[in-house]
């Protein structure tokens, strides 16, 4: 079984900077330790360190360490260092502040019901933390549920708006649905976009009515080789002789030519016209007039005329076979309309030179032996191009009409897919952009979902928690009444803690020392686990009853002493001299008692003073403890903070002790007007200024600094005028004290031999508002030479300028000690962005403040470290001018 024995050095943890055991002064630990110690001594943060050893784990990697452990049974030693933190053969387990924190926790608003246990509060916090965000994650999930509903809602009807628009475009019948509408844009694997043309050519072919076929033009045009031909017969001429008299009236010859080929028909010499007889002569002259030259030319001149008269008729078919506009297919007739007219023009035109040549034909046969009409001819023939493409564009159009009546619904059908397709195209982007977004929220609300599952099990999981490792409610009344000697306060476990009556109502409070009360039993209930037992356990405990009523005070006492009696190791620390001495009554055997101090700024470890161990109460330890203060003040002010306390509790002592009187009749003030009733002393002056006032620098909230009247450093006169004080008024009271305290104490000297520092040369120089980073202690910078008492005082400056009055006037001169970093709320001169300051440095928010005392002034707030220069701590305000 191991025991600590000692902490043979602490370094680098908070102010145990350089902590080494005083084998002087300080008795090796025993079973059961007890350590006094003023507010600031060390005694919590050592109690931390110890709990940062029951966790295993170190706060900060600057710490190191190195404990001696010694097994009780053979005496071996085991020296424990930072770096086997987990060997260490013992189990640490502490008790302070922090832990009653950690270990109650009110679990409903009204405080009906407590909770007590390892990690309970934590619990208890974290369920109504889990609980609060689970809330608030709900009310976001429902919120995104409704947007994602939102978002299907309208993806819905967006596919129902597209879906009707195809279905209207394309005439689809009402089974085209949104559903449809879905599956062939899923379905769509190219993008097919129609022209602007085309797609109102598919709109016209989807609204067109199907129409009767169109018959097409049946004619068989005039060819260019009627030109040579018709050109040939007006330029032949026929042998024949000639009747001028017929030859020069084409009427008349005419008329004979066809009246002697009915009179040769008949066989008749008799005219038919008049009856009368037509000589031979008279019929062989008509005969060699028109002889069968004349007649095949004639027969010639005839039958192009007549050829001609079929091919004009043939035109005039044509011309009125076009077929009507309306008669086609809407996306036809535009086609069309331009060639119907195109073609009517052609008819005409031919109609009508084709009625001009049969004039000339008929003139020439009037007139056969004459070749010019051949030229009139030409000339009117020319015009005519015999290009009779427009009436193939018509037949094609004739065709593509009747092919789509013939094949309607397969058109519509082409037409009605175009149209789909088209607008599935369309609206791909829009669809996908619709479905991205419903399946980022689908996302959103999956992961958001997972969020508060895993909320609810967490909260599932902690109050499982919670109820499992609650100690049974009977082991707490059992204790509770043995610390309060009553069955006052009775628990009764309950789904989240405890449910707490008093006097069998519900109790709706618990005072600061139930509770500490409450957090204690469960320490000494909940001490063991399954890796742990009595004897090996170390038990730390921080001023565990200090908050206690004093009606179960000394239960509490009793109760802590009962349940340390089977751990391997106790340490005790308070901060109350009467729990010291009644700890001290209560632990006698295998007990050491120690005193925590602070001397120059490093914590120590010593026995526990004679004068601590021999009265029951401090009077005659306060004594000391101002009697040395006075006798050689330590060199850094700052450890000056503790005195005041010391000195007024010392001074109201003594006062209480001289004049009894009650404080009601009689203040302490109105006790040392009464005594010093011979003059207004020096001595009572600095008793009343120490009653009045607080005598030592505080830090407020705001990062302002306040400052009590009298300054710190004047401190040890103060108290030096109080031991006079004391010794004027009491010589063999004093004189008694002061030997106890000091072997070298001489009664005819004064109240107390002063060891104060010599002087010693330091430079003094001006402070400059222009001042650079290395403007002091620089040879070429001018200074003078000042004698100072203070040992640590580097060099002195002489302030100018009002920011720090009261404390710090203009033209004062101020004691320095040169450094590199100055400690929160201390006073310090410094360079910063090009100026020099005398300010005090305040650390507030993770912020560094150069503050003024006077109010006039704003805090300074430190934003570039490349321009911060630290020159050195101000130790005091010298009084030479």
């Amino acid at each position: 079984m191991y025991r600590l024995r000692k902490i043979k050095e602490l370094k680098g943890y908070r102010f145990f900077q350089d902590f080494k055991w005083d084998e002087s002064n300080c008795s090796l630990f025993n079973q059961n330790n007890i350590v006094y110690g003023w507010n600031g001594s060390g005694k919590t943060t050592l109690c931390d360190f110890f709990k940062e050893l029951e966790d295993g784990q170190l706060s900060s990697t600057e710490t190191s360490f190195s404990l001696l452990f010694e097994d009780t049974a053979s005496g071996a030693h085991a020296t424990i260092t930072q770096n086997r933190v987990g060997t260490i053969p013992y189990f640490f387990k502490v008790f302070h502040q922090n832990y009653i924190q950690e270990n109650i926790a009110t679990a409903d608003p009204v405080k009906h019901i407590f909770a007590v246990g390892k990690g309970q509060k934590e619990k208890i916090d974290a369920v109504k933390d889990l609980k609060s965000k689970e809330k608030e994650q709900s009310a976001k999930l429902k919120a995104l549920e409704n947007e994602l509903l939102m978002k299907r809602q309208d993806f819905e009807q967006l596919k129902t708006d597209k879906a009707k628009i195809i279905k209207d475009a394309a005439q689809y019948t009402n089974a085209y649905n949104k559903n449809k509408f879905f599956s062939a844009i899923k379905a769509l694997t190219a993008r097919q976009l129609l022209s602007d043309d085309d797609y109102q050519k598919a709109l016209a072919s989807i609204r067109a009515e199907q129409r009767p076929t169109v018959s097409p033009i049946k004619t068989k045009f005039i060819q260019s080789t009627v030109k040579e031909y018709v050109s040939a017969i007006l330029k032949e001429t026929p042998v024949n002789k000639t009747i001028e008299a017929l030859k020069s009236d084409a009427q008349v010859g005419n008329w004979v030519e066809h009246g002697l080929s009915i009179h040769t028909d008949k066989h008749s010499n008799i005219c038919l016209f008049c009856g009368n007889p037509i000589s031979e002569n008279r019929l062989e002259e008509l005969r060699a007039h028109f002889n069968k030259s004349y007649k095949e030319l004639s027969d010639k001149i005839e039958g192009a005329i007549k050829l001609l008269h079929d091919k004009s008729q043939e035109f005039e078919t044509a011309k009125t076979s076009l077929p009507d506009k309306g008669l086609f297919y809407l996306e036809l007739q535009s086609q069309y309309a331009p060639l119907q007219a195109d073609a009517q023009r052609v008819c005409d035109e031919y109609i009508s030179v084709i009625a001009e040549i049969i004039e000339i034909l008929k003139k020439k046969k009037s007139d056969m032996i004459n070749s010019e009409y051949a030229d009139a001819f030409l000339n009117r023939v020319s015009s005519l191009t015999f290009d009779y493409a427009v009436f193939e564009k018509i037949q094609d159009i004739i065709k593509a009409h009747n092919k789509k009546t013939e094949d309607f619904k397969e058109s519509i059908r082409r037409a009605k897919e175009q149209v789909e397709q088209h607008h599935l195209s369309e609206f791909a982007d829009e669809i996908a952009e619709a479905e991205k977004g419903i399946e980022e929220k689908e996302k959103e609300h999956r992961e958001q979902k997972a969020h508060c599952d895993d909320l609810k099990l967490h909260i599932s999981q902690l109050e499982q928690e919670i109820r499992n490792s609650q100690i049974p409610a009977d082991a707490i009344n059992k204790d509770i009444s043995f610390i309060m000697g009553r069955s006052e306060l009775i628990f009764k476990n309950s789904e989240m803690g405890y449910l707490i009556t008093r006097n069998g109502k519900r109790a709706k409070n618990l005072s600061r020392g139930e509770e500490n009360a409450i957090a204690l039993i469960y320490f000494f209930n909940t001490l063991l686990d399954v890796d742990a037992d009595a004897k090996r356990t170390i038990i730390v405990l921080d001023d565990p009853i200090s908050s206690f009523d004093s009606n179960f005070y000394y239960n509490a006492i009793s109760y802590i002493k009962e349940k340390t009696e089977e751990a391997g190791q106790t340490f005790i620390f308070t901060h109350k001299f009467s729990l010291l001495k009644d700890y001290s009554l209560m632990y006698k055997r295998d007990t050491n008692r120690y005193t925590i101090q602070r001397i120059h700024n490093v914590p120590q470890i010593i026995n526990e003073d004679a004068l601590i161990g021999q009265y029951h109460d401090e009077y005659a330890y306060l004594f000391k403890k101002v009697y040395f203060f006075v006798k050689n003040p330590p060199s850094d002010t700052s450890e000056y903070l503790q005195y005041p306390n010391m000195a007024r509790r010392l001074l109201e002592a003594f006062l209480t002790f001289k004049l009894p009187l009650p404080n009601d009749k009689c203040t302490m003030i109105d006790k040392v007007l009464e005594m010093e009733k011979s003059g207004n002393t020096a001595a009572g002056r600095a008793v009343l200024r120490l009653l009045n006032n607080q005598s030592h620098l505080r830090a407020i909230s705001g990062s302002e600094i306040v400052d009590d009247i009298d300054s710190i450093t004047v401190l040890p006169d103060t108290l030096q005028h109080l031991l006079n004080f004391m010794k004027t008024h009491d010589k063999k009271h004093y004189d008694t004290l002061a030997k106890l305290c000091d072997p070298h104490y001489q009664e005819d000297g004064g109240a107390v031999e002063i060891n104060r520092p010599t002087f010693r040369k330091v430079r003094l120089y001006e402070m400059s508002a222009s001042a650079g980073p290395g403007s002091f202690l620089d040879d070429n910078i001018p200074f003078e030479e000042i004698d100072v008492r203070n040992p640590e005082c580097t060099y002195a400056v002489r302030i100018s300028g009002d920011s720090m009055e009261p404390d710090i006037c203009d033209g004062a001169i101020v004691l320095i000690k040169q450094c590199e970093e100055i400690p929160h709320a201390h006073i310090g001169i410094v360079w910063y962005n090009g100026n020099c300051y005398c300010k005090k440095i305040v650390q507030s928010n993770g912020k560094l403040l150069l503050v003024s005392s006077n109010k006039q002034y704003r805090p300074i707030e430190i934003t570039s470290y490349n321009e911060y220069h630290v020159f050195g701590e101000v130790l005091e305000v010298n009084t030479l001018n």
